[in-house]
Protein backbone atom coordinates (compact mmCIF):
# COMPACT_ATOMS: atom_id res chain seq x y z
CA UNK A 1 0.00 0.00 0.00
CA UNK A 2 1.04 3.32 -0.93
CA UNK A 3 0.31 6.13 1.05
CA UNK A 4 -1.60 9.32 -0.96
CA UNK A 5 -0.55 12.69 -2.00
CA UNK A 6 2.00 12.20 -5.00
CA UNK A 7 1.35 15.79 -5.68
CA UNK A 8 2.55 18.64 -4.24
CA UNK A 9 0.74 21.04 -2.04
CA UNK A 10 -0.49 24.12 -3.72
CA UNK A 11 -1.68 22.38 -6.94
CA UNK A 12 -5.63 21.34 -6.19
CA UNK A 13 -7.12 23.79 -6.75
CA UNK A 14 -9.52 25.37 -3.25
CA UNK A 15 -11.95 27.42 -5.56
CA UNK A 16 -14.76 24.47 -6.90
CA UNK A 17 -16.46 27.45 -8.73
CA UNK A 18 -14.14 26.99 -11.66
CA UNK A 19 -11.91 24.14 -13.13
CA UNK A 20 -8.49 23.39 -11.54
CA UNK A 21 -5.79 24.78 -13.97
CA UNK A 22 -3.61 22.60 -13.02
CA UNK A 23 -5.50 19.06 -13.08
CA UNK A 24 -3.16 18.26 -15.97
CA UNK A 25 0.14 19.09 -14.44
CA UNK A 26 -1.23 16.86 -11.56
CA UNK A 27 -2.09 13.85 -13.62
CA UNK A 28 1.19 14.28 -15.04
CA UNK A 29 2.70 14.13 -11.83
CA UNK A 30 1.08 11.38 -10.80
CA UNK A 31 2.12 9.26 -13.54
CA UNK A 32 5.41 10.14 -13.24
CA UNK A 33 5.61 9.44 -9.67
CA UNK A 34 4.02 5.62 -10.63
CA UNK A 35 6.74 5.62 -13.39
CA UNK A 36 9.60 5.16 -11.31
CA UNK A 37 8.05 3.19 -8.31
CA UNK A 38 7.50 0.44 -11.33
CA UNK A 39 10.57 1.25 -13.03
CA UNK A 40 12.62 0.43 -9.49
CA UNK A 41 9.82 -2.23 -8.13
CA UNK A 42 9.20 -4.05 -11.31
CA UNK A 43 6.93 -6.95 -10.76
CA UNK A 44 5.08 -5.48 -7.54
CA UNK A 45 1.62 -4.63 -6.99
CA UNK A 46 1.03 -1.37 -6.07
CA UNK A 47 -1.94 0.05 -4.13
CA UNK A 48 -2.07 3.85 -3.73
CA UNK A 49 -4.98 5.79 -1.93
CA UNK A 50 -5.64 8.87 -2.93
CA UNK A 51 -4.21 12.26 -0.67
CA UNK A 52 -5.82 15.59 -0.17
CA UNK A 53 -3.93 16.91 -2.44
CA UNK A 54 -4.20 14.43 -5.22
CA UNK A 55 -8.07 15.23 -5.58
CA UNK A 56 -9.43 17.60 -8.19
CA UNK A 57 -10.64 19.98 -5.41
CA UNK A 58 -7.95 20.09 -2.19
CA UNK A 59 -9.46 17.87 0.14
CA UNK A 60 -12.90 17.45 -1.57
CA UNK A 61 -14.26 14.36 -3.06
CA UNK A 62 -14.94 14.81 -7.10
CA UNK A 63 -17.99 16.86 -7.89
CA UNK A 64 -20.93 14.55 -9.87
CA UNK A 65 -19.95 16.38 -12.89
CA UNK A 66 -15.96 15.71 -12.93
CA UNK A 67 -16.08 12.26 -11.24
CA UNK A 68 -16.17 9.61 -13.89
CA UNK A 69 -13.45 11.75 -15.71
CA UNK A 70 -11.98 12.15 -12.24
CA UNK A 71 -11.90 8.48 -11.42
CA UNK A 72 -11.08 7.19 -15.24
CA UNK A 73 -7.47 9.40 -15.13
CA UNK A 74 -6.26 7.43 -11.48
CA UNK A 75 -7.41 3.94 -13.18
CA UNK A 76 -5.62 4.33 -16.09
CA UNK A 77 -2.23 5.75 -13.66
CA UNK A 78 -2.72 3.37 -11.30
CA UNK A 79 -3.91 0.38 -12.32
CA UNK A 80 -3.55 0.25 -16.59
CA UNK A 81 -0.38 2.02 -15.68
CA UNK A 82 1.01 -0.30 -13.84
CA UNK A 83 1.72 -4.08 -14.97
CA UNK A 84 2.07 -5.95 -11.92
CA UNK A 85 -1.47 -4.36 -10.97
Amino acid sequence: LMPGDLVRHGLASYNTSIPNPNWNLMLYTMQQVMSLITQYLPGVPVFPSIGNNDCYYHNDAPSVENATQYYSDLWSIFFEQVPAN
